[in-house]
């Protein structure tokens, strides 16, 4: 990467500033007949008409930059007062200028319809609101002290010895957000190689980079939002509430009043999903940090993969009751619209939408960001099963990114899964089957332990969805259970008090991504248990539903490095000349920041 000037007067910015920032569905958002709509113009943007030199970021500005935004704006009003100066229910919530020349409305269907008859408008089109479940069954949250190792960074000659180690690159993160006080995020020395080396101070930021806010400590919206300082790791915090208020003003934090988002929200860049925090942490957390689990205990040391960046928020993702997570389209728009004219070097998204191969907005400002210079990087999906790659992974100038395995240990030394072998009957159809180990449980998933709990007699619990108290005998049985209605942890308790000395849960095929085992979360459990897919579970429950003795023993040779896990997404992409996922890595198990009390 080419050396990059310092800037040694930036990046001092104090508490709230004005902002100008799994399955998929859509959410609608809107009240009534008010919906969102992305107008997009037949003027290219500023990143098409004025390419940045090849290697240097975009100098907003330069004279012809300047004069062209310029341009850009006066046909942005002449248009928004055309249509809109008679309706007072409208709201211009974005104008995008730099990557898609458009904006962003809250408006009815009739007025949108509108803009389509004008020469200079190229497309009109309603903006979702993406909508990602928050499984509260007990799927584990992503918790990365192995990882760097296991990607051949940490060694001798390998990548973080030779000087790759993220310095003065300025990952911009668009997400739910970040908890800044995190050790992970620290202003502080660091080892200049990743994990060797003399301890280096974050030195002042690379010219390139010229955004400037810091969207913290909006305690009149939430007294639990603390101020916080932007320094030289976290450079930068941009918030989007625009698609999620009902009164918008730039002069607002996150650009409007947050009506529409649920109790206990912090209207600035302060993450309260920990979905952002994780992300961030796992991309560019700082080396050496100790994590603990919520006892206080020791787990090791963890570290992001380029644990010499920078880092710049972006949220546009907000938590709704824990239940839900809100993306709105016209908010990620934004934030790659601020990202690129802020000069990131890295756009990361661990998010998308639906498999699609119709282009949008997204996709050109997207396209204009790659074009200038910029990495753009997205989760393939947790979609699960085949072409369930999502946008914008599949786009062509997006690197695409699958979660694999990184072995069979746990950061505590302990087996994260094995093979369930079948001694009995002789012929049950895909034994031996893969069986993922819940985590958490009070029985430590050593190979010792796992080997007696999971050598004997399977037996089918009654009911099979066990969230209920299990009437049938299970004394010294492993039970045997289906996913669904009830907490892991529920169904353990149940089969426990029926006398079982393990548990296996297999999936309910109810969606593309419920079919393959679940990484369960299993915080206490008394009993180990492991999860299999609905199709060897299946297989399983039709021998026992055929009243024949299931006996099983685990196996422990072989390895699931590499491994693809079976909740992501995979191709074929959207396109069929394209391959899409473009590379995977480490996705389940991954110890990294969270948002803490």
């Amino acid at each position: 990467k080419k050396k990059k000037k310092k800037n040694k007067n930036k990046n001092k910015s104090n508490g709230v500033k004005a902002s100008t920032s799994t399955s998929t569905l859509t959410f609608d958002g809107q009240d009534g007949e008010l919906r969102h709509f992305m107008v997009r113009l037949k003027d290219p943007p500023v990143m098409a008409k004025h390419p940045p030199t090849s290697g240097e970021p975009l100098n907003t500005r330069a004279r012809h930059v300047v004069d062209y935004v310029r341009f850009l704006k006066d046909k942005h009003e002449t248009l928004l007062s055309q249509h809109l100066e008679d309706t007072s229910d409208s709201l211009v919530l974005h104008r995008y200028l730099y990557t898609v020349n458009g904006f962003g409305l809250r408006t009815m269907q009739d007025i949108a319809n509108n803009f389509k008859q004008h020469p200079e408008v190229e497309a009109v089109y309603e903006a979702p609101i993406l909508e990602q479940s928050l499984d509260s069954s007990g799927d584990r949250r992503e918790l990365t002290d192995f990882t760097p190792t296991f990607l051949g960074l940490t060694g001798k000659g390998q990548a973080w010895s030779q000087g790759y180690t993220g310095e003065d690159v300025v990952v911009g993160i668009i997400d739910t957000g970040i908890v800044p006080e995190h050790p992970s995020f620290a202003d502080v020395k660091t080892p200049i190689n990743g994990n060797t080396g003399k301890l280096k101070e974050y030195g002042p930021l690379p010219d390139s980079f010229t955004g400037v806010s810091c969207t913290f400590g909006n305690e009149e919206y939430n007294p639990d939002d603390k101020p916080f300082e932007c320094n030289n790791k976290i450079v930068l915090a941009r918030c989007y509430a625009e698609a999620l208020s009902n009164v918008t003003d730039p002069t607002m934090p996150c650009g409007g009043d947050g009506a529409r988002l649920t109790e206990g929200s912090f209207l600035s860049a302060r993450d309260e999903d920990s979905h952002g925090t994780h992300v961030t942490g796992t991309a560019a957390g700082n080396y050496g940090v100790e994590a603990l689990n919520s006892d206080g205990e020791f787990l090791g040391l963890i570290s992001g993969i380029a644990p010499r960046a920078r880092i710049a928020v972006y949220k546009a993702g907000w938590s709704f009751d824990g239940l839900i997570r809100r993306l709105p389209y016209l908010s990620i728009l934004q934030a790659i619209e601020d990202a690129v004219t802020d000069g990131v070097d890295v756009i990361n998204m661990s998010f998308g939408g639906g498999a699609s191969n119709s282009v949008d907005s997204y996709d050109i400002a997207l396209l204009n960001a790659a074009t200038g210079g910029i990495f753009t990087i997205a989760s393939a999906g947790n979609g699960g099963g085949e072409g369930t790659v999502g946008n914008p992974a599949t786009l062509p100038w997006v690197t695409a990114v699958a979660s694999s395995f990184d072995g069979n240990l746990r950061p505590d030394g302990t087996r994260s899964d094995f093979l369930l072998e079948i001694l009995e009957p002789e012929a049950i159809p895909g034994a031996p089957f893969y069986a993922i180990v819940g985590s958490g449980s009070n029985a430590s998933a050593t190979v010792e332990n796992l080997d007696v709990a999971f050598s004997g007699e399977l037996k089918a619990a009654d009911p099979l969805l066990a969230c209920d108290p299990v009437i049938n005998d299970l004394t010294r049985k492993i039970a045997f259970v289906i996913r669904g209605g009830c907490n892991f942890v529920d169904k353990i308790a149940n089969v426990v008090e029926a006398g079982a000395q393990a548990m296996v849960l297999y999936n309910d095929g109810l969606a593309p991504d419920r079919l393959g085992p679940v990484d369960m979360l299993v915080t206490g459990a008394e009993v180990l248990a492991v999860s299999v897919s609905f199709e060897d579970g299946s297989n399983i429950l039709a021998a026992l539903d055929n009243n024949e003795t299931v006996v099983s023993a685990p196996s422990f040779d072989f390895s699931s490095a590499d491994v693809v896990d079976d909740f992501s997404s995979r191709g074929p992409g959207a396109y069929a000349d394209i391959i899409k996922p473009d590379i995977t890595a480490p996705g389940s198990d991954v110890l990294a920041a969270i948002a803490f009390d």
